[in-house]
């Protein structure tokens, strides 16, 4: 194996920071960034610095440009007031869906936990009772119905809270 003569390599990695603003912290540490002799040439470092800084410039402009950018479905109608009530729209139609998965995971959990429930209570009055499995079925399937009449209660009063949030929106665009 050959003996290390000194010489930057770029296999060695470097101890010089990328992010670093002060190119003259390391003008003598023998790293001059290229693979060459290493003579630690502070103006060559100060021009990959300089091609650095632009380059992160470059990206923070357009990282600006994009984020002012509008964007999804109201993004097509331009910056008139159109695409704000296109933007106020599609905001509404992501909660609407919220919502939704708010509500279905409420009513799943609502049914499984009516079956528990009533399985539960079953199974406690067979093994007090002693009279395995019949309590146990009767509640089990208790507890399903129960669950089943929650889940189209809720099913209803959302029905009614959508149906009564389009007729305020159908007034609203009328007027």
């Amino acid at each position: 194996m050959p003996e290390h003569d000194g010489r930057p390599d770029d296999r060695r990695p470097s101890n010089r920071d990328p992010f670093d603003r002060d190119p003259e912290r390391h003008a003598g540490d023998g790293d001059a960034g290229d693979g060459d002799a290493g003579d630690g040439d502070a103006g060559e470092r100060r021009s990959e610095d300089e091609v650095f800084a632009r380059k992160v410039a470059d990206l923070g402009d357009r990282l600006a440009r994009q984020r002012a950018a509008p964007r999804g479905p109201a993004a097509d109608l331009g910056d008139g007031a159109g695409g704000d009530s296109a933007r106020a729209a599609a905001n509404r139609d992501a909660a609407a869906a919220g919502r939704g998965m708010a509500y279905g995971m409420r009513m799943a959990t609502e049914l499984v936990a009516a079956v528990a429930v009533g399985g539960a209570i079953g199974i406690g009055l067979d093994k007090w009772l002693r009279t395995w499995p019949w309590l146990f079925l009767l509640f089990f399937l208790l507890g399903f119905v129960a669950g089943v009449v929650n889940v189209v209660r809720a099913y209803g009063r959302l029905a009614a809270q959508i149906a009564a949030a389009r007729r305020d929106g159908d007034a609203s665009a009328h007027q």
